[in-house]
């Protein structure tokens, strides 16, 4: 009897065991979904976006931090210097400006394919908002929306 059971044992770790890793059986395999951007904190074609503002972009998953870079998150249109950081449990990469950004020039946040997830996967393609317009007062933006 302890043969039987023993032997039953192992024919139900055998079969358990020969679906691992299969995808087709519901076993995980590696990950190879590219991540997305599931969040940008300024809208596409923002107006009265304040000279100092902070732009975070929150990704579907967890990121590899070293590939948000400067030339990855990318704010063009800015004469603004300032930092990159990625925060971890959010899942957020943020642009903090240390100086302000140009008055009343469009800007636009882009986050390139450089972007890779923990795994190594790259964004499937470029991210770019519409021209975010910035001023420098917020009463002064709703007034003349897009002064030259």
């Amino acid at each position: 009897m302890p043969r039987k059971l023993a032997a039953m044992i192992l024919v139900l770790a055998l079969v358990s065991l020969s679906s691992c890793g299969d995808s087709d059986s519901g076993g995980s395999g590696p990950d190879t979904t590219p991540p997305e951007i599931s969040q940008v904190s300024i809208a596409d074609g923002a107006t009265g976006v304040g000279l100092v503002e902070q732009l975070r972009v929150t990704f579907s998953e967890p990121m590899d931090e070293a590939t948000i870079t400067e030339t990855s998150l990318v704010v063009a249109g800015r004469s603004a210097t300032g930092y990159i950081d990625y925060d971890e449990a959010t899942r957020t990469a943020s642009f903090t400006p240390d100086t302000l950004y140009a008055i009343n020039t469009p800007h636009q946040l882009i986050v390139t394919e450089d972007v890779t997830d923990a795994e190594g996967n790259a964004l499937a393609s470029e991210h770019s908002t519409a021209p975010i317009h910035l001023c420098r007062l917020p009463v002064v933006c709703q007034a003349f929306p897009l002064l030259p």
